[in-house]
């Protein structure tokens, strides 16, 4: 049975339709043509703050290009911002890409710093644990690939929900909660959405100037028009207070 959306004032937004990567991969190509010349140059904007990093780290300050890393948050959440608004049915200009970095920033610091602390993280510990050439060497590369197996996929989760302007005025903590309890209800399906968005950014980097032009804002739009209404239909069940 379809959950019902409600609006931040409580009322029904109407029946929620199960989502699907071909329907999701469909709106948000969608999302894509129509709103192309708002979307594309907020992509730009996060293309040169990797160029950025990328420069600093080709001329020998990786450290402060690591340091500065979390600073791609504000607009990679730029974009997402503007990806609720698209599915939400609101107006939407660049500039709501750059509003949500005011608005939200509180929010927009804790995903970057703790995103890419965790990442930070894993991938040493791995490396760590590769390098050991034992059998706790194995078992920590082993856990450790799989927190960053989970991060990932609670990522792809947590942005859409957190740019979301129907839940922009939720706690942070309440957001993330409901991206841990969605993914432990729906591993496959969340994991098979990381892994399509994965190949679209792997591709998008082997074409690198696709990368800095449509790559993230596309991955946006197909993020949010997967995990906004599955996040809507699962607040709807009539089971929701017993999992959260």
């Amino acid at each position: 049975m379809d959950g019902v959306g409600r609006t931040n004032d409580g009322s029904d937004r109407g029946p929620v339709a199960a989502p699907t990567l071909g329907s999701a991969l469909r709106r948000g190509a969608s999302d894509f043509y129509f709103n192309s010349w708002r979307v594309v140059p907020a992509n730009l904007v996060w293309a040169a703050g990797l160029l950025l990093l990328l420069l600093l780290a080709g001329n020998g300050n990786s450290l402060l290009a690591v340091v500065l890393a979390p600073l791609l948050a504000f607009p990679t959440f730029g974009l997402f911002a503007m990806a609720g608004l698209i599915h939400r049915g609101n107006g939407v200009s660049t500039a709501d890409s750059f509003r949500a970095w005011r608005t939200m920033w509180p929010r927009i610091v804790v995903l970057g710093v703790g995103l890419a602390g965790a990442a930070t993280l894993f991938v040493t510990n791995v490396a760590v644990g590769i390098l050991r050439q034992d059998v706790i060497g194995i078992a920590i590369a082993t856990a450790a690939a799989w927190g960053l197996v989970a991060m990932v996929v609670l990522g792809v989760i947590v942005w859409p929900l957190a740019a979301d302007p129907d839940r922009a005025q939720r706690p942070f903590r309440e957001v993330v909660k409901l991206a841990a309890l969605l993914a432990l209800a729906f591993p496959i399906r969340f994991g098979a959405l990381s892994l399509l968005l994965l190949v679209i950014l792997a591709v998008s980097t082997v074409l690198f100037v696709a990368l800095l032009t449509v790559g993230i804002a596309f991955a946006a739009l197909l993020a949010t028009r997967y995990v906004l209404p599955a996040a809507d239909r699962f607040e709807a069940r009539p089971d929701r207070a017993a999992l959260g």
